[in-house]
């Protein structure tokens, strides 16, 4: 992993993830819990997805999804290779 900011919010996400049946989790929530804004979540949670920047796809750990239910917030969801990652 590339940073300690990236190995704890990977290992936060898999907490919630645990506790929620891997519903995916709000970044407000995140946030709150960790002391930090909802920016900063976003572009370090971008980096743990598949997202291409610079041409070069990300590991894949997490995906992140506007809320299905209208309501405008962003989860992050923990995939099957950031689970695995977390063992």
């Amino acid at each position: 992993m590339s940073t300690l900011l990236s190995e704890n919010l990977l290992h936060t996400l898999a907490e919630f993830d645990q506790e929620n049946g891997g519903r995916g989790v709000a970044l407000t929530r995140i946030g709150k819990r960790l002391g930090l804004n909802v920016s900063l979540l976003m572009r370090e949670y971008t980096l743990l997805s598949d997202a291409r920047l610079g041409g070069v796809a990300g590991p894949g750990w997490v995906r992140l999804a506007c809320d299905e239910e209208g309501s405008g917030r962003w989860l992050v969801h923990l995939t099957e290779q950031g689970r695995a990652q977390c063992r």
